[in-house]
C-alpha cells in the first residue's frame, strides 16, 4: 500500500497556521555573532578561497567605479564623446564579469578548499553567474540606447536629456550588479560565521554608506509623510479658499508653513537621499517637487499681492488675482494629497476627475486646460493630469513601506565604518590580485530584482536591496470541464509524466530551484533576485501540474484544499520579494513543503502493481 499521508491536508499542506508559515510555536533561528568591526580581522580568519572570493568582488566593484564614477552618472559629462566613452567603458567592465568568475572557479578545488566549509565551485559559480543573468535585461537596455546615440554621429551628438537617460539607465545597472556582488561575497564569506548583512558593510565601505544613507532616507520619509498629513491642521484650505472666492484676503502669514514643507520634500532630493534612492524613485521626486514648487511660489508670490497697498487714486481689480490664488490651491493640493483636495471640491468631483485621467490614459490622450478666464470659475480640467497619477503622500508611504523592507535597516551598526585593505593582509589570497581600493563614492542602493515592478514607488531593487520584483506569474488556463470519459488514471499518467519531466536531472528549472534551497540552507539569506531563480520551476507547477491536479482532485490521499494551497504558495514565492527575515526560516519551509507535496504525489501516480 502507498504512503498517501503526504497529500492530507493535516500532513503536507494542512490548515494548521504554523504549516507553511512560522507561526508563535516556532523559535526564532538564534542569532550569529556579530562579525569582528574592521575588514583586516576579518580576513586574518579567513581560508584562501573565501579571500579570492572578496579579492575578485573587491576588484569588481572598483573595475566598475572607475569605468563610471558615480559623480559623473549623476552630473553627466558635457561632452558627449566623453559620456558615450564613460557608458562604453561600464558595458565592458560587466560584459567581461562572467570570464572572470570562470577563472575564479577554476582556480578553486573542485571540492573546496580542504578542512574547510567554505564555499564550493558550484556555490561560486552558480551565484555569480545569477546575478549576471540577472542583470542581463537591463544590460541589454542600456547597450540598445547606447548604440542608438553612437549612430547618430557627429552631426547630431546626444542631447543633454539623452544624456541625463543614459546615465539613469547606468546608474540603476551599476548599482544593481555593484550592491549584487557585495551581497553575494559577504554570504559566501560569512558562511559558518557570521550573517552575511551584518558582514557586508564591514567588508564594503560602500555597503557601509549605504546602509547609512537608507536610515537617514527612512527618517526623512517619515518626516515628509507626517508633513503632508499635518498641512492641513496648519492651513485652513477650505477657509482660505471661500474667501478668495468672495475677494477678499487673508491672513498674511496664512501660507508660512509651506515653505518648512518643501524643505522637508527638497532633503529627499539632496546627495545623501539620492545615493539611497533607486533613479526613477528619485526623478518621481523631482519631478514632482518642481511641480509642486512652482505653484507654491505663484501662490505666496499673489497672496502676498493683495496686501500692498494701492498707489494714490489707483484701485487695482484684484478679481483676477483672487481667481488664481483659488486655481493654484486646488492644483497645489492635487499634487500634494488628493484628501486636501477632496476637503475643499468634494470626494464626489475628485473621483469624477480620476475617472477622466483614466480614460484620458486608455485613449492616449492628454488632457488639456481650457484657456483661463480672469474672474471665472476654477478650470476642474486642470486637475486631470494631476490627479493621473499617485499624489506625493501616498507616492511617499509606498515608498517608505518598500524602503523599510530592505535588509541593512536589521543589520547592528558598526562602531565605524572600516577601510578596504590590501590583500597583502595577514594571510596572502591563493592567488596574485591587485591591491583593491575601495570606491571613492558610495553607490545607491539596489533592489532586488527587477525591481519587482513594484505598484508602490521603488522596486525593489531591490534592491533592490537587489530589489527588483519578479514580474507577475500569469493565471494558468482554466481547467476544462471534466469528461465523462476520462477516467482518473489516465489524469494521473499525465501528471505521472509531467512529474518526471519537472524533476529531471538535464531540466535547468529543476537545477536553479535545488541549486537556490540548497543555498538558502547554508547562507540563510541570498539576495532577493537570486531566490527568484525559482520562478521557473514553480512556473512549471503552476501551468503543467495544477490544472490537472485540478481535474482530478479529490483523489485517493490528493484533496482541492491541498492543491488551492500549492497553487497559492507558488504564486505567493513567484510575485512578491519576500522579507529579508523569512529566508531563515518561513521560505524554506514553503519550498520544502512543495517538495513533500511532489514526492507524495509521485508515490500516487505511480501505477498499481
Amino acid at each position: 500500500m502507498k504512503d498517501e499521508s503526504l497529500l492530507l491536508p493535516d500532513g503536507l499542506i494542512g490548515d494548521a497556521p504554523n504549516d507553511w508559515t512560522g507561526g508563535p510555536a516556532d523559535a526564532a533561528p538564534p542569532r550569529r555573532a556579530a562579525p569582528p568591526g574592521t575588514c583586516e580581522e576579518v580576513l586574518v580568519r579567513l581560508g584562501a578561497v573565501k579571500k579570492a572570493v572578496y579579492a575578485f568582488v573587491r576588484d569588481g566593484v572598483d573595475e566598475l567605479e572607475q569605468a563610471a564614477p558615480w559623480d559623473l552618472l549623476y552630473y553627466p559629462p558635457e561632452d558627449p564623446d566623453a559620456l558615450l566613452a564613460m557608458i562604453g567603458g561600464l558595458v565592458v567592465a560587466i560584459r567581461g564579469v562572467p570570464d572572470r568568475v570562470d577563472r575564479l572557479v577554476r582556480e578553486i578545488p573542485p571540492g573546496g578548499e580542504p578542512g574547510s566549509d567554505g564555499p564550493t565551485q558550484e556555490d561560486i559559480g552558480f551565484l555569480f553567474g545569477g546575478i549576471h543573468r540577472m542583470v542581463a535585461r537591463d544590460l541589454k537596455r542600456l547597450e540598445a540606447s547606447l548604440e542608438t546615440m553612437r549612430n547618430r554621429g557627429p552631426a547630431a551628438p546626444p542631447t543633454p536629456a539623452d544624456g541625463q537617460v543614459l546615465c539613469e539607465l547606468a546608474a540603476d545597472l551599476k548599482g544593481k550588479y555593484a550592491s549584487s556582488l557585495m551581497g553575494a561575497a559577504a554570504s559566501l564569506i560569512g558562511e559558518g560565521s557570521w550573517d552575511g548583512v551584518e558582514l557586508e558593510p564591514v567588508l564594503f565601505p560602500e555597503k557601509a554608506e549605504e546602509f547609512r544613507c537608507t536610515r537617514e532616507l527612512v527618517v526623512a520619509l517619515r518626516e515628509a509623510v507626517a508633513a503632508i498629513r499635518h498641512l492641513p491642521e496648519q492651513i485652513p484650505f477650505a477657509e482660505l479658499l471661500e474667501r478668495w472666492r468672495q475677494r477678499r484676503r487673508v491672513d498674511q502669514y496664512a501660507l508660512a508653513d509651506l515653505p518648512s514643507l518643501r524643505g522637508k520634500i527638497g532633503r529627499l532630493l539632496k546627495a545623501r537621499s539620492r545615493r539611497a534612492l533607486y533613479s526613477g524613485d528619485y526623478h518621481q521626486i523631482s519631478r514632482r517637487e518642481v511641480l509642486l514648487s512652482a505653484r507654491i511660489n505663484e501662490l505666496e508670490q499673489l497672496h502676498q499681492q493683495t496686501w500692498l497697498a494701492p498707489g494714490p487714486g489707483s484701485t487695482p481689480d484684484l478679481a483676477p488675482v483672487f481667481a488664481r490664488l483659488v486655481q493654484l490651491t486646488l492644483e497645489a493640493a492635487a499634487v500634494l494629497d488628493a484628501d486636501i483636495l477632496k476637503g475643499m471640491i468634494g470626494e464626489k468631483k475628485v473621483n469624477g476627475l480620476r475617472g477622466k485621467a483614466v480614460s484620458a490614459t486608455a485613449a492616449g490622450r492628454k488632457p488639456q486646460p481650457k484657456e483661463a478666464v480672469p474672474g471665472a470659475a476654477p478650470d476642474l480640467d486642470a486637475l486631470v493630469p494631476l490627479l493621473a497619477e499617485d499624489d506625493l503622500r501616498i507616492f511617499f508611504e509606498m515608498l517608505l513601506a518598500s524602503v523599510q523592507r530592505r535588509a541593512s535597516l536589521a543589520v547592528r551598526e558598526p562602531a565605524e565604518p572600516a577601510p578596504a585593505p590590501s590583500l597583502a593582509a595577514p594571510a596572502a589570497p591563493p592567488r596574485p590580485l591587485p591591491a583593491s581600493t575601495p570606491a571613492k563614492s558610495p553607490k545607491p542602493p539596489v533592489a532586488s530584482v527587477p525591481p519587482p515592478r513594484r505598484s508602490s514607488p521603488s522596486p525593489p531593487p531591490a534592491p533592490p536591496p537587489i530589489a527588483q520584483v519578479a514580474p507577475p506569474v500569469p493565471s494558468p488556463p482554466p481547467a476544462a470541464p471534466r469528461l465523462p470519459a476520462e477516467a482518473p488514471e489516465k489524469v494521473m499518467a499525465r501528471i505521472q509524466a509531467v512529474l518526471v519531466d519537472l524533476q529531471a536531472p538535464t531540466s535547468a528549472h529543476w537545477s536553479s530551484f535545488r541549486m537556490t534551497q540548497r543555498l538558502l540552507e547554508k547562507h540563510s539569506r541570498i539576495p532577493v533576485a537570486m531566490f527568484h531563480a525559482v520562478n521557473p520551476f514553480l512556473q512549471d507547477i503552476l501551468w503543467r501540474l495544477i490544472p490537472d491536479l485540478k481535474k482530478i482532485a479529490p483523489y485517493k490521499g490528493l484533496t482541492a484544499e491541498a492543491v488551492a494551497r500549492l497553487e497559492v504558495v507558488c504564486r505567493e514565492l513567484c510575485e512578491g520579494d519576500p522579507d529579508p527575515a523569512s529566508f531563515a526560516d518561513e521560505v524554506p519551509r514553503k519550498l520544502e513543503r512543495i517538495l513533500r507535496f511532489l514526492d507524495g504525489l509521485r508515490a500516487l501516480a505511480q501505477p498499481e502493481g
